[in-house]
Protein backbone atom coordinates (compact mmCIF):
# COMPACT_ATOMS: atom_id res chain seq x y z
CA UNK A 1 0.00 0.00 0.00
CA UNK A 2 2.87 2.14 0.91
CA UNK A 3 4.12 2.06 -2.96
CA UNK A 4 0.76 2.99 -4.33
CA UNK A 5 1.68 6.70 -4.04
CA UNK A 6 4.92 6.53 -5.27
CA UNK A 7 3.64 4.74 -8.39
CA UNK A 8 1.43 7.98 -9.10
CA UNK A 9 4.66 9.76 -9.02
CA UNK A 10 6.35 7.76 -11.62
CA UNK A 11 3.05 7.66 -14.10
CA UNK A 12 2.94 11.44 -13.50
CA UNK A 13 6.53 12.12 -14.44
CA UNK A 14 6.01 9.77 -17.30
CA UNK A 15 3.18 11.59 -18.71
CA UNK A 16 5.17 14.83 -18.02
CA UNK A 17 8.42 13.56 -19.94
CA UNK A 18 6.09 12.14 -22.61
CA UNK A 19 3.68 16.20 -23.10
CA UNK A 20 7.60 17.54 -23.53
CA UNK A 21 8.26 14.68 -26.04
CA UNK A 22 4.85 16.10 -27.80
CA UNK A 23 5.52 19.51 -27.54
CA UNK A 24 9.46 19.28 -29.05
CA UNK A 25 8.03 16.76 -31.65
CA UNK A 26 5.16 19.44 -32.71
CA UNK A 27 8.13 22.37 -32.50
CA UNK A 28 10.65 20.83 -34.48
CA UNK A 29 8.20 19.87 -37.48
CA UNK A 30 7.11 23.21 -37.59
CA UNK A 31 10.47 24.44 -37.60
CA UNK A 32 11.65 24.22 -41.15
CA UNK A 33 8.63 24.11 -42.87
CA UNK A 34 6.55 26.18 -45.48
CA UNK A 35 3.39 27.50 -45.71
CA UNK A 36 0.92 27.19 -48.62
CA UNK A 37 -2.77 27.50 -49.66
CA UNK A 38 -4.20 24.29 -51.14
CA UNK A 39 -7.51 22.64 -51.53
CA UNK A 40 -9.06 19.65 -50.10
CA UNK A 41 -9.73 16.80 -52.74
CA UNK A 42 -11.05 14.06 -51.42
CA UNK A 43 -10.99 12.69 -48.16
CA UNK A 44 -8.78 9.28 -46.73
CA UNK A 45 -10.69 6.65 -44.53
CA UNK A 46 -8.65 4.67 -42.03
CA UNK A 47 -9.11 2.85 -39.01
CA UNK A 48 -7.69 4.07 -35.72
CA UNK A 49 -6.27 2.02 -32.54
CA UNK A 50 -9.61 2.20 -31.13
CA UNK A 51 -11.20 0.42 -34.88
CA UNK A 52 -12.98 4.01 -34.97
CA UNK A 53 -12.86 5.31 -38.82
CA UNK A 54 -10.79 8.66 -38.92
CA UNK A 55 -10.29 10.51 -42.28
CA UNK A 56 -6.88 12.11 -43.46
CA UNK A 57 -7.09 15.04 -45.71
CA UNK A 58 -6.00 14.65 -49.32
CA UNK A 59 -4.48 17.82 -50.05
CA UNK A 60 -3.50 19.40 -53.56
CA UNK A 61 -1.22 22.67 -53.20
CA UNK A 62 1.10 24.48 -55.49
CA UNK A 63 5.00 25.01 -54.13
CA UNK A 64 7.07 28.21 -55.13
CA UNK A 65 8.83 26.90 -58.50
CA UNK A 66 5.21 26.17 -59.74
CA UNK A 67 5.15 22.40 -59.11
CA UNK A 68 1.84 21.26 -57.84
CA UNK A 69 1.68 18.57 -54.89
CA UNK A 70 -1.19 15.96 -54.26
CA UNK A 71 -0.90 13.81 -51.01
CA UNK A 72 -2.41 12.83 -47.82
CA UNK A 73 -1.77 14.57 -44.66
CA UNK A 74 0.04 12.88 -42.14
CA UNK A 75 -2.71 13.22 -39.73
CA UNK A 76 -6.15 11.51 -39.59
CA UNK A 77 -8.85 12.70 -37.52
CA UNK A 78 -12.54 12.14 -36.21
CA UNK A 79 -14.31 14.24 -37.08
CA UNK A 80 -12.23 15.22 -40.48
CA UNK A 81 -9.68 17.90 -40.20
CA UNK A 82 -11.41 19.19 -43.35
CA UNK A 83 -14.30 18.96 -46.02
CA UNK A 84 -14.01 17.67 -50.02
CA UNK A 85 -13.64 21.56 -51.63
CA UNK A 86 -12.40 23.14 -48.60
CA UNK A 87 -9.25 25.72 -49.04
CA UNK A 88 -6.31 25.06 -46.15
CA UNK A 89 -3.61 26.26 -45.32
CA UNK A 90 -0.89 23.11 -45.31
CA UNK A 91 2.49 23.06 -43.72
CA UNK A 92 4.92 21.35 -45.70
CA UNK A 93 8.92 20.25 -45.45
CA UNK A 94 10.68 22.09 -48.56
CA UNK A 95 12.63 18.71 -49.08
CA UNK A 96 9.82 16.15 -49.40
CA UNK A 97 6.30 18.19 -49.90
CA UNK A 98 4.53 15.20 -49.97
CA UNK A 99 5.26 15.34 -45.75
CA UNK A 100 2.93 18.07 -44.79
CA UNK A 101 0.28 18.66 -42.20
CA UNK A 102 -2.84 21.00 -41.28
CA UNK A 103 -2.10 23.75 -38.85
CA UNK A 104 -5.32 22.18 -36.81
CA UNK A 105 -3.75 18.69 -36.82
CA UNK A 106 -0.57 20.71 -35.13
CA UNK A 107 -2.64 22.50 -32.69
CA UNK A 108 -4.90 19.31 -31.29
CA UNK A 109 -1.32 17.78 -31.09
CA UNK A 110 0.10 20.79 -28.88
CA UNK A 111 -2.72 20.67 -26.84
CA UNK A 112 -2.89 17.04 -26.08
CA UNK A 113 0.89 17.42 -25.26
CA UNK A 114 -0.25 20.52 -22.70
CA UNK A 115 -3.00 18.01 -21.01
CA UNK A 116 -0.11 15.21 -20.60
CA UNK A 117 1.94 17.82 -18.66
CA UNK A 118 -0.61 19.30 -16.68
CA UNK A 119 -1.81 15.54 -16.07
CA UNK A 120 1.10 13.96 -15.01
CA UNK A 121 2.20 17.02 -12.72
CA UNK A 122 -1.06 16.50 -11.34
CA UNK A 123 -0.24 13.13 -10.53
CA UNK A 124 3.39 13.43 -9.53
CA UNK A 125 1.89 16.17 -6.62
CA UNK A 126 -0.60 13.81 -5.54
CA UNK A 127 1.83 11.01 -5.38
CA UNK A 128 4.56 12.73 -3.30
CA UNK A 129 1.62 14.24 -0.57
CA UNK A 130 -0.33 10.90 -0.18
CA UNK A 131 3.60 9.48 -0.03
CA UNK A 132 4.19 11.70 2.76
CA UNK A 133 0.86 11.54 4.37
CA UNK A 134 1.38 7.51 4.20
CA UNK A 135 4.64 7.76 5.74
CA UNK A 136 3.69 10.43 8.29
CA UNK A 137 0.82 7.94 9.23
CA UNK A 138 3.12 4.91 9.24
CA UNK A 139 5.48 6.44 12.01
CA UNK A 140 2.14 7.74 13.54
CA UNK A 141 1.55 4.18 14.24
Amino acid sequence: MVLLPWAFVVIGIAAVAGGIHGLRSVSRFESGMLRAVGVVTGLVESRDAGRRLTWAPYVRFSLPDGRTVEAESRTSSRPPAAREGDRVTVLYDPADPERFDLPASLTARRFIAIVLIVMGAGFAVLGTVLGVIFFALRDAL
